[in-house]
């Protein structure tokens, strides 16, 4: 028998960006004949998964989805994508002239139309956010090294999630992001009473919030290195750290900042591993259940040591 569909290994190769690899994989395992067929007829058809009833946001968005096909097809640079847009949206922006005046105008035309809208750069594809309706709420978040006051917006009727939920047909994209003031979450994502909500959205968040305030130019990948590490000192589960060991396979790219959720789960399972077994790299689940209780110490250690490194005591 040949190997068989496995949702997390397809959960790795959608994180890397890749139609070809997606592909490759669901031609080669048992029970993956019915999503291949679901991405040719995207991919390599002119099936449509991103739709508005208002012609002009719906010919809009025809244009950025051929820009995702094209973009996730070829894997190639974030300058060449930001110059195919430019090219491909005059026909809407011909007022427009480089990147950041089309980021604006996009937000605009959007926000003119009655969404709400993110468009930016989500490593390594420029990408689009948009949804319908929002709601702000004030909310204190208690995080290691201090509180971090946010506004914390819920969003509602989502029109889509960004190249990495459409790559996926929506099984993982972004929950929600830090903001200028907080961070946004779409709703449909979380059970607000969960721990999920309460640490991996808001802390995580939070503590990016409290981090670019202190360090505005740190990197993504430093970033969520010390957000992943935050939700590990809250949650009490082995449960999210083994989703840390589930995206290090060969094929995740963490070795490589350009992935930075990729690099931060190998630099914290690298780190735990040498620490509580004397090796760079383990991934047995049934060793780490030994350790479980000591995981959320180890995390708060090694966001102290990080901290050390930004301040220059180290």
């Amino acid at each position: 028998m040949g190997e068989k569909y496995n949702k997390r290994k397809l959960r790795n190769i959608c994180l890397l960006g890749g139609y070809h690899q997606i592909v490759a994989y669901l031609a080669g395992v048992e029970g993956g004949s019915g999503l291949l067929a679901k991405y040719r007829a995207v991919f390599e058809g002119d099936k449509c998964l991103i739709n508005a009833k208002e012609p002009e946001v719906a010919a809009f968005l025809r244009i950025y989805e051929d820009y995702l096909k094209w973009a996730l097809t070829h894997q190639t640079t974030t300058d060449r994508c930001k110059a195919f847009l430019l090219e491909k949206l005059q026909t809407i922006f011909a007022h427009v002239k480089d990147w950041d005046e089309l980021q604006t105008a996009i937000v605009v035309f959007l926000e003119g139309k009655g969404y709400h809208a993110n468009f930016g750069v989500t490593a390594p594809y420029p990408t689009l956010y948009l949804w319908k309706r929002q709601k702000v709420k004030k909310m204190s978040v208690r995080l290691p090294h201090g509180i971090a006051e946010i506004d914390v917006c819920a969003m509602k009727g989502v029109v889509t999630r960004g190249w990495l939920g459409y790559l996926s047909f929506d099984k993982i994209s972004a929950g929600g992001w830090v903001t200028a003031t907080g961070c946004n979450y779409f709703t449909d994502k979380y059970n607000m009473l969960s721990s999920d909500f309460k640490v991996s959205l808001l802390k995580h968040e939070a503590q990016h919030f409290y981090d670019l305030e202190q360090f505005p130019e740190m990197e993504s990948a430093d970033l969520e290195y010390r957000a992943k590490l935050v939700e590990l000192i809250y949650h009490k589960k082995i449960q999210r750290f083994f989703g840390l060991i589930g995206g290090m396979g060969d094929e995740d790219g963490g070795d490589r900042k350009t992935n930075p959720h990729g690099h931060a789960n190998r630099k914290i399972v690298e780190a735990m591993s040498t620490r509580s077994f004397g090796r760079p790299l383990e991934t047995d689940q049934e060793l780490w259940k030994a350790v479980k209780k000591k995981i959320p110490a180890m995390a708060q250690k090694l966001l102290d040591e990080d901290n050390k490194r930004l301040r220059g005591e180290v």
